[in-house]
C-alpha cells in the first residue's frame, strides 16, 4: 500500500487533477444526506452519496455525523473500500475512483481507472488491483498511473467469482459454487493458490472474524469456517435466520442485515439470536466505536442513516445531523431559512462573500417542516407533525424571534403556502394549497382566526396555485387552463378570467404583474396587471424540464434535473442568459445567492461575486448580427448537454453530431429556421435511440453557406 500512496503523491505534482471535468460544482454545499455506502476513519466517515463522495465529522456533543466536504461525481451502482490513507470507489460496475483521505475531512481526488469491462468486486494490494469477473475468474491489473491500469494476468480457478478481500498477504475470493478460495499474493505474479474452504450451500458474502470467517448463505443462515495449516473446514453454523444481505461482527456479536430486520447472534452461543425491526436501510455500512459502545451504521433508503448500538440491545439513533429532504427555503434579511422533512427551521447567515454559515435554529423541537413562506420578518412554517402554520415574528433576529400564534392547517398533501399581501375584508389571508382543496384562513390584526374554510367546489385535482395582490391564479380540473379568482365577502373564490394552456402546468409563479406558467417543455408568460383580462405575452421553449421557479430582480431562475436555467425578464419575453448548476427540485434566490435543494442536498451559487457560477449563452437582447455556434454546456458532460447558436437571417439549418471517425450519430435540427437565437439539447443517444459511449464527439452547424464545428466530450 505504501507504493500506491507514494505514487499518488508524485503524480499529484505532475498531472492535472481529474476534478477539472466537474463543471457543475456549486460554490458551496451545506447538506448531503442520501448515502449508499460508508466507511469510518477515526472520528470521520467517508461515504458514497447520490452526489459523489463526502466526508463527515462525528460531533460528540450532538452524537451525530455532520457533513463537511464532497467531491462530486457520477456514483451510480457504487461501493467503497478503505486502503490506508486512500479510499477506492467502484462505480457503474466498470470504474474505480481513487481518493486521498490523509487530511480528513478534506478529500483529494486522485484519479479514475476505467477497466472497460463490468466486474463484480475489487481488491487492492500494493500496486496491484484484482477484479472479479463472475464466470471469467479473477483478473489482475497493475497501476501505471492514477488513471490507467495495465492487465497483467488472471486466475480461472473456481466457477463464479464475486466478492474479493485482501487480509495480510492473502487474497480471498468468494466462489459462489464452491466456497472461499485463498491465494498467497506476497510474491510477484498473480499469486499462489493455497486452498479453499468448501461450502455445501451457495454463499452470498463473507467477512473475516478471527480466528476464521463468517459466510452468509443465499437461502438463509451462515457458516463459520477456518483455514488451518493442513486445510480448511466449516467449524460451526447459524440457523434460523432469513436470507442475509450483509453481516458485521464485534467481539461478542454477529449482526446480520436481513431486509427490514437486524438479527443479532451471540458469538459464544450461535443458537441465541434476537430480531430487531429496522427502517428501510441499505445493507452497506460499517462499525463505529464510541467509548465502550459498538455502533453499526447503515444508510437509509429515504435519506440519512441509522445507528444501531450493538452494545445496548441495538437501540437506534439518527446518525446524520439534519438528515432527510429539505422541503422549503426562504431568503430575507440577509439570511437563508431551511426547513425539512425531519428538520426544524435552520437559519444561515449570508456573508459579504456570498458564503452561508449556520447561525441559529428556530425551535429545535419543532421539526418536520412541510412548507414555508414569509411576510416581512415574520416566517410562516407549516409543521407537518402538528398540522399547524406557525407565525414566527422577528424570525431574522437570533435573540428576539418568538412564536406569536399558530393556525390549524392539514399538512398531508400540502404543496404550497401563501400569505397574501393585501387584506380581504380587513383580514390577512393565509392560503394552504393541497391536492384537492385550498385552506383559507382569515386573520385579524389582533391575531384572531376569524375565518377558516376549505375551497374546491368541484373536488378536482389542483395542480398549481399562485397569488398576486388580492388575485389568486389556479390550474385545476380536467381542462388545461389557468383561471384567476378573487374573494367575495363570504371568502369564497369567484372566477373572474381564464386562459387556456396547451398542456397542464407544472408550476405557477407571479412577479412584476406577470404570470409565469411552466409546462412540460415550455414557459408561458401572461400580463396579469388586470386580473379580469389576462393578456398572453410569450411562449419560450425550455431546453430541459424544470420543477421550480424563483425571481430575484430581473432574473428568473428555473431548476430541474439538468441544473439551473437563468432568464432575463427585464422585457416581456424571457431571454435565456445563463445555465449551470446541479439538478434539484427547489430553488430560492436573493441576497446575492441562488440556493437549490434536491432529495439529497442543498447547493449554494453566488450570483453577485462569482460571475462564473453559470455559463453565459449568447445575448438575446437584440437580433443576432452574425451566424454563431456556441460551445456546448456543460463540457465535459454526463449524458445531457445544451448547444446554443445564432442565426443572423432565415436559413436552412442542419445541426448534426459526429463521432471521432466522422460517422453521423444524430441530427438534432434539420429544416428552415428564422433569424434568432436557439438552444438545443442532446441526451447522448443516436438516431436509433441507443446510448453512445464515453468519448470525444463533434457537432456541426450548417446554415446556408455558414459551417461551424466544435468539439465536446461525454464522460459517464
Amino acid at each position: 500500500m505504501k507504493y500506491v500512496i507514494l505514487t499518488i503523491c508524485v503524480l499529484l505534482l505532475i498531472s492535472a487533477t481529474v476534478q477539472a471535468q466537474y463543471d457543475t460544482i456549486p460554490d458551496q454545499t451545506i447538506l448531503i444526506s442520501n448515502l449508499q455506502d460508508i466507511v469510518f476513519v477515526d472520528t470521520y466517515a467517508v461515504a458514497v452519496t447520490d452526489q459523489g463522495v463526502a466526508s463527515y465529522f462525528y460531533d460528540a456533543r450532538l452524537g451525530q455525523f455532520v457533513f463537511e466536504e464532497i467531491i462530486f461525481m457520477n456514483v451510480s451502482q457504487s461501493s467503497i473500500k478503505l486502503y490506508g490513507d486512500m479510499v477506492a470507489v467502484q462505480t457503474d460496475y466498470s470504474r474505480l475512483h481513487l481518493i486521498d483521505i490523509s487530511a480528513l475531512p478534506h478529500l483529494e481526488y486522485l484519479g479514475e481507472i476505467d477497466f472497460g469491462v463490468y466486474f463484480a468486486d475489487f481488491a487492492i494490494s500494493e500496486e496491484d488491483i484484482y477484479i472479479s469477473m463472475w464466470f471469467d475468474g479473477v483478473w489482475r491489473y497493475r497501476l501505471d498511473d492514477l488513471n490507467n491500469a495495465e492487465f497483467i494476468d488472471s486466475s480461472m480457478i473456481g466457477i463464479l467469482a464475486t466478492q474479493l478481500e485482501v487480509y495480510d498477504q492473502d487474497l480471498y475470493v468468494l466462489d459462489e459454487y464452491n466456497g472461499l478460495l485463498r491465494y498467497d499474493i506476497s510474491a510477484d505474479g498473480f499469486g499462489e493458490f493455497i486452498d479453499y474452504l468448501y461450502v455445501p450451500r451457495r454463499p452470498s458474502s463473507f467477512i473475516k472474524h478471527d480466528p476464521g470467517f463468517v459466510l452468509t448463505l443465499y437461502d438463509g443462515g451462515a457458516y463459520i469456517g477456518e483455514f488451518f495449516p493442513d486445510g480448511a473446514e466449516i467449524t460451526d453454523s447459524v440457523y434460523g435466520i432469513p436470507a442475509t444481505q450483509a453481516v458485521y461482527a464485534t467481539d461478542s456479536l454477529l449482526a446480520f442485515v436481513c431486509g427490514r430486520e437486524l438479527v443479532l447472534t451471540e458469538c459464544d452461543d450461535l443458537t441465541n439470536s434476537s430480531y430487531i425491526e429496522a427502517p428501510l436501510i441499505r445493507p452497506y455500512g460499517d462499525l463505529f466505536r464510541v467509548g465502550n459502545h459498538d455502533w453499526l451504521i447503515l444508510p437509509e433508503i429515504d435519506g440519512g442513516a441509522t445507528m444501531f448500538d450493538l452494545s445496548d440491545s441495538a437501540r437506534q439513533e439518527h446518525a446524520l445531523y439534519r438528515e432527510g429532504q429539505i422541503t422549503s427555503m426562504e431568503i430575507f434579511d440577509g439570511r437563508l431559512f431551511l426547513g425539512g422533512v425531519s428538520s426544524p427551521v435552520d437559519v444561515y447567515q449570508i456573508g459579504a462573500d456570498s458564503r452561508v454559515s449556520w447561525e441559529y435554529t428556530i425551535y429545535d423541537e419543532l421539526d418536520s417542516v412541510a412548507l414555508m413562506t414569509h411576510n416581512g420578518d415574520t416566517l410562516l412554517p407549516l409543521y407537518a407533525n402538528m398540522n399547524m402554520v406557525g407565525f414566527v415574528s422577528q424570525a431574522s433576529s437570533p435573540d428576539s424571534f418568538f412564536l406569536d400564534y399558530a393556525v390549524y392547517a392539514k399538512a398531508a398533501g400540502a404543496n404550497d403556502v401563501f400569505y397574501m399581501t393585501e387584506k380581504i375584508n380587513d383580514l390577512r389571508v393565509l392560503l394552504v394549497f393541497r391536492d384537492y382543496e385550498i385552506i383559507v384562513c382569515g386573520i385579524s390584526d389582533s391575531a384572531t382566526l376569524e375565518v377558516y374554510r376549505t375551497w374546491n367546489p368541484s373536488r378536482e385535482l389542483i395542480r398549481s396555485v399562485a397569488v398576486n395582490g388580492d388575485a389568486v391564479f389556479i390550474d385545476m380540473g380536467k381542462v388545461d387552463q389557468v383561471k384567476s379568482y378573487k374573494f367575495d365577502s363570504n371568502f369564497d373564490l369567484q372566477e373572474i378570467a381564464g386562459i387556456g394552456l396547451p398542456t397542464a402546468s407544472v408550476k405557477l409563479l407571479t412577479a412584476s404583474d406577470r404570470l409565469f406558467v411552466v409546462q412540460a417543455n415550455t414557459l408561458q408568460v401572461h400580463d396579469i396587471s388586470n386580473p379580469y383580462d389576462l393578456d398572453y405575452l410569450a411562449t419560450v421553449n425550455l431546453p430541459s424540464a424544470i420543477y421550480d421557479l424563483a425571481v430575484d430582480g430581473n432574473r428568473l431562475y428555473c431548476v430541474g434535473d439538468a441544473g439551473i436555467l437563468v432568464y432575463d425578464i427585464s422585457e416581456n419575453i424571457p431571454v435565456l442568459v445563463q445555465t449551470g448548476g446541479r439538478g434539484a427540485q427547489r430553488v430560492v434566490a436573493g441576497e446575492g445567492i441562488v440556493a437549490t435543494a434536491g432529495v439529497d442536498g442543498v447547493f449554494i451559487y453566488s450570483t453577485g461575486y462569482n460571475p462564473n457560477a453559470f455559463t453565459s449563452v449568447p445575448d438575446k437582447s437584440d437580433m443576432p448580427t452574425d451566424f454563431v455556434l456556441g460551445q456546448n454546456y456543460p463540457n465535459p458532460f454526463n449524458m445531457e448537454t445544451v448547444i446554443a447558436y445564432n442565426l443572423r437571417r432565415a436559413a436552412n439549418v442542419e445541426l448534426t453530431v459526429y463521432n471521432v471517425l466522422g460517422q453521423k450519430v444524430i441530427t438534432l435540427v434539420d429544416g428552415p429556421q428564422s433569424a434568432g437565437h436557439y438552444v438545443v439539447s442532446w441526451d447522448g443517444t443516436t438516431t436509433a435511440n441507443t446510448v453512445v459511449s464515453s468519448g470525444v464527439y463533434f457537432y456541426r452547424l450548417t446554415a446556408d453557406d455558414y459551417i461551424g464545428t466544435k468539439k465536446m466530450m461525454l464522460v459517464k
